[in-house]
């Protein structure tokens, strides 16, 4: 939740009832895409509290990341009744402290195990959770590819494993969206699959060592995973994607289906992978206006009014303005950083709008009344800036020549001398993106 909802004074969390009842009707989920594919094993109560309170989140004035949860919203949310949840929850709090994850560290190139939480308590009916700093990046002002979810959709889900494949086939909305395919299709190896279901403990030791090495996840699953349920495939398949399928197919709360299929490989024709085909159930009508990110109804509208007040000279769309807030993924502080850079352009910018995104898609930020790009020398920087400043044709040529370098239909030689140097720096981005698309999706 917004930090007015949760304030820090004198060392004690400060509840905002009102704010939180305003903030409810629009409680949104954002991971990393690197947190949702983390390997953990956890029940679906304990997995439902987290990811609510995750939804709650708030930056404290001392920097701690914490949440405070009324149990009774979670009571609601969840569709229960009575007052067996009060016990429910309080019992979940040792879990909770002791819920750790294996994920992939980019900074340190290695997987690394960490417990999310530091701290956790129930009192008076409101569940104070405070997390691990170290997952900062991947739930507040996320930087690299993230997915959102309406945590009450979340809430809904009746299995563990259907929650746990839905957060993780989720995570492709976004091509369907952007991409504007009926179908997308991704491939898990069999091995990963398990560990990212939770039939495999990712904590064991021998585990840790093997992924550490950088292991096949199929050998892992096979050679060194001592405790293991749902060996045989025939079992996987039976008792964990049959179902989670059912469900996810089913629900009125989930907007994504998918279909499955098989991968044998080897002599002995064996399961190796698996490879889903997700669609959107109701995809969108889209327009050439529309940048078809995220449902309208996620959007902050507040953020949009911050926009449209920000520049009232500019005859700016509501559609257009959605635009800008999706592809800050309602962060705040993504669209302040966006709005002050437009202020500090001293040439008037002909395409407001696409200047906007491309300030949140590609990181620009400032070092006084200089822009920059992260990642980019300041050469590229200026660079870009000029083509969405002047000319957003410039943009378009520059992109067509990075596809033809990438698909090596043009050599370096090939492209002007003052164009070579830009060229390379985004085919060398591109390049990273892509990378990362293979990596979440394999």
């Amino acid at each position: 939740m917004g930090r007015k909802a949760i304030e820090k004074r004198d060392n004690q969390l400060i509840i905002n009832i009102d704010e939180i009842e305003r903030e409810q009707q629009a409680l949104m989920l954002t991971k990393s895409n690197d947190l949702i594919h983390a390997k953990f094993n956890a029940s679906l109560f304990v997995q439902k509290l987290l990811n609510f309170s995750l939804a709650s989140i708030a930056k404290q004035p001392n920097g701690e990341i914490s949440s405070a949860v009324r149990v009774a919203d979670l009571r609601n949310a969840m569709d229960l009744s009575g007052h067996s949840i009060y016990t429910a929850v309080s019992a979940a709090v040792e879990p909770i402290l002791n819920f750790k994850i294996i994920k992939y560290d980019d900074a340190a190139e290695k997987i690394i195990g960490l417990n999310i939480v530091t701290d956790c308590y129930y009192s008076d009916g409101i569940l104070y959770t405070t997390f691990n700093r170290k997952i900062e990046a991947d739930v507040i002002n996320i930087q690299k590819k993230f997915t959102r979810n309406n945590v009450y959709f979340l809430c809904k889900f009746k299995s563990a494993y259907s929650l746990r494949l839905y957060e993780l086939l989720s995570t492709q909305r976004w091509v369907l969206q952007k991409s504007k395919k009926k179908i997308v299709s991704v491939i898990y190896s069999l091995g990963e699959l398990r560990f990212e279901m939770g039939t495999i403990d990712p904590n064991d030791s021998e585990v840790q060592k093997a992924m550490r090495r950088n292991m096949d996840w199929n050998i892992i699953a096979e050679e060194v995973a001592a405790n293991r349920t749902q060996k045989r495939w025939d079992d996987f398949k039976r008792r964990i994607l049959v179902v989670a399928q059912k469900e996810i197919n089913n629900a009125d709360y989930s907007d994504i289906g998918f279909d499955f299929e098989p991968v044998k490989s080897g002599k002995s024709n064996k399961v190796t992978s698996v490879k889903f085909h997700i669609y959107l159930k109701n995809p969108p009508e889209y327009n050439d206006q529309m940048i078809p990110e995220e449902e309208i109804d996620a959007v902050d509208v507040r953020l949009v009014s911050d926009i449209k007040n920000a520049f009232p000279s500019y005859p700016l769309r509501e559609e257009d303005l959605i635009a800008v807030v999706r592809a800050a993924g309602n962060d705040r502080d993504r669209v302040r950083k966006a709005i002050d850079i437009v202020n500090i352009q001293k040439k008037p910018i002909k395409n407001l709008i696409g200047f906007l995104v491309a300030a949140i898609q590609e990181c620009w930020d400032q070092d006084e009344n200089i822009p920059y790009i992260v990642d980019q020398d300041y050469e590229c920087t200026q660079q870009t800036i000029f083509d969405y400043n002047e000319h957003e044709e410039e943009h378009q040529r520059l992109n067509e020549l990075v596809k033809k370098y990438l698909a090596n239909d043009i050599a370096e030689t090939d492209i002007k001398m003052e164009d070579r140097s830009v060229v390379k720096a985004m085919a060398n981005a591109s390049k990273k993106v892509e990378k990362m698309k293979n990596r979440d999706i394999m």
